[in-house]
């Protein structure tokens, strides 16, 4: 059952607000000064109409006596004409508002968009976005940006918008207290005010009450996603889950539809029928009192003092109406707002953490990296993956890593790389702790090939020139790296080279086999060595590669990188075998180190291992006649 919202989301609305406010000069002040006077405007328009239209009333009488041609009946008209005036005005104005509210929109979420950038890459790792309480604060900014929901922009353009329609109430107001009372003005104000806030108070109940469903949202649109996208098309299909998929989509949606619906009548009904019995009160007796006293004194109340008070009395009313240029923006929208102002509170303190004490990775490692009893948990983890482990990768040779799964062989890598930092130990490259250094500096030395490398929907040249972005127009370099990942055949065999856009779902672009995409993610590594990267990292580089193509690979791929610190990871022997220096880990430490060869007569895990991929060729092996 979901939870009543806390008393902190009214008390800290306000202040939400205010940040709002404070953050509109972003969208430049021309634009800001022009979109609050046109709603000044606009919200003064229907006042002149209103005026215009009782003095119309208020002169017909006499018009009508007088007969046409009479100065009544021009002064009749000359009220006709003013008051269509200002109904043209309003027509004409109501684009030029739909205008600036989507410059204002489209500026605003322009500067959130990069907030929210900064915000993401502000830490060098990758633990940040890992943590529960930040993963949700990026959910709010990303979704509001993506469109699921009404963004920052609409929520500060609908703040704007209010400008026109409290100055509409506002106005009505204080024309009914000239020309009438002060007292009916306040009472009318009143009850329409005490109308809006329930309505408000009651929305914004119902937006926050999806606070605790937004999990239950998410897998809604996760299932939907899944279901409408290419990624899943295949295994959808074949494994016949179309109506499994709906039914999930179709649960989902019902864990958060139901109980955000069930409780719904609470938040509007009870709250809302007193309010309006209040406000219906108030203007009834306003006006009640304003056709008595024009029944009663019409020496003192004149007709078009009577037409004048009503319209304006139910024009004050019409301030507890919604409205939907401003208030479903302004409360969802308030969200990604949130979501955003919490991002930019953490990126302080990570851009500082990043920075190190600027030195200068350049031209390091000289001797060595070593991990000096480093210990690592990951988040939520009941155990530590690494426990005082140590480990000498020696500059300028290679060194595989192997390895049961789970015994910490890319969590080594993620280290090197400061995507997570060590609960204890330390790293150091060349005796100096790599923390000392600015973390993207420290990154750039680093060229790596994770085991879920990205595939981009962009051209060959771009996944390439990713590795180094500064040199992707440079086509030697792409070129090069290419040729020395061995992906030059599979660029001369595309339609368009290197500027091949790799996805079917555009014109004339194309898919590239699991094998390729390897090759390409090879490339893009050897890019970054192309860049500066002196350290390279291959996690799993072969896996998508046939045997006689891994062979290829690697019988060239130590005398490229030659002089370089390489770490290898992988299940393969053929692969791990070349390298200078080979080290197995069980359970996060080191329980063999030695060369191919030393391992195999060493006769320990690593022999055990080998011999049994070894064995699996062996048999495989068709019988000779």
């Amino acid at each position: 059952m979901a939870r009543e919202p806390s008393e902190s989301i009214f008390t800290n609305r306000p202040a939400e607000r205010i940040q709002i406010l404070r953050s509109l000069p972003v969208v430049g002040w021309p634009t800001l000064v022009g979109a609050v006077l046109l709603q000044l405007v606009a919200g003064l328009l229907p006042v002149g109409f209103i005026v215009s239209t009782s003095v119309l009333i208020g002169r017909i009488p006499a018009a009508a006596a007088a007969g046409t041609g009479s100065h009544a009946a021009y002064l009749a008209e000359e009220a006709l004409f003013a008051a269509a005036a200002f109904f043209v005005l309003q027509q004409i104005l109501a684009p030029l508002q739909m205008l600036l509210t989507v410059r204002v929109t489209r500026r605003f979420d322009g500067a959130a968009r990069d907030r929210l950038l900064r915000a993401s890459f502000a830490s060098a790792g990758i633990a940040e976005l890992e943590d529960p309480e930040r993963h949700e604060a990026l959910v709010m900014a990303r979704d509001s940006l993506a469109g699921f929901w009404f963004s920052p922009g609409e929520a500060s353009a609908g703040t704007i918008a209010l400008v026109s329609r409290y100055t509409t109430c506002i106005a009505m107001a204080i024309v009914v207290g000239a020309v009438y009372s002060w007292p009916v003005a306040l009472m009318v104000l009143a009850g329409g005010l005490t109308l809006r806030f329930v309505w408000r108070h009651g929305l914004t109940i119902e937006v926050e009450r999806l606070g605790p469903l937004w999990r239950h949202v998410d897998r809604s649109w996760y299932f939907r996603n899944l279901a409408l996208g290419t990624v899943a098309a295949k295994e959808i299909r074949v494994f016949g889950l179309t109506a499994w998929m709906k039914e999930r989509y179709h649960q989902a949606s019902l864990d958060h539809l139901k109980p955000y619906s069930e409780r719904r009548w609470k938040v509007w009904v009870l709250p809302f029928l007193p309010a309006t019995l209040l406000a219906a009160a108030t203007a009834s007796a306003a006006l009640a009192l304003v056709a008595h006293a024009a029944g009663a004194h019409p020496d003192q109340v004149s007709l078009q003092d009577l037409a004048l008070v009503i319209q304006a009395a139910i024009a004050t009313l019409a301030v507890a109406s919604w409205y939907h240029e401003a208030d479903m923006q302004t409360q969802f929208g308030l969200r990604g707002h949130r979501g955003l102002n919490k991002l930019d509170s953490w990126r302080l303190g990570d851009e500082t953490d990043a920075g190190g004490t600027g030195r200068d990775p350049a031209g390091l490692p000289l001797r060595e990296i070593r991990f000096e009893s480093v210990t690592f948990t990951y988040p939520g983890a009941p155990e530590p993956v690494l426990s005082r482990f140590d480990l000498t990768i020696e500059a300028g040779a290679s060194l595989a890593i192997v390895g049961l799964n789970g015994a910490g062989k890319t969590t080594i890598v993620k280290l090197l790389a400061r995507l997570y930092e060590p609960q204890e130990g330390r790293i150091t490259c060349d005796g100096i702790d790599i923390r000392d250094f600015p973390a993207a500096a420290w990154q750039r030395r680093i060229g790596a090939i994770f085991q879920d490398f990205l595939r981009y929907e962009l051209t060959l040249r771009e996944n390439v020139g990713y590795g180094a972005v500064e040199l992707a127009d440079d086509t030697d370099v792409v070129n090069r790296a290419l040729e020395r990942g061995g992906a030059a055949e599979l660029r001369d065999s595309l339609d368009h080279g290197l500027e091949t856009m790799l996805s079917r779902e555009y014109e004339d672009g194309t898919d590239l086999s699991g094998g390729q995409w390897q090759r390409v993610a090879i490339a893009r590594a050897l890019m970054a060595v192309e860049g500066g990267a002196s350290v390279l990292v291959l996690d799993e580089p072969t896996a998508n590669l046939d045997v006689r193509a891994e062979v290829e690979f690697f019988g060239q791929f130590l005398e490229l990188t030659r002089g370089l610190t390489t770490i290898v990871i992988s299940h393969r022997f053929s692969t791990v075998r070349r390298a200078d220096r080979v080290v197995v880990l069980q359970q996060g430490r080191i329980i063999e180190d030695g060369t191919h060869a030393e391992l195999v007569a060493l006769g320990g895990l690593y022999a055990e291992l080998f011999e049994l991929q070894a064995a699996r060729f062996v048999d495989e092996q068709p019988e000779l006649a």
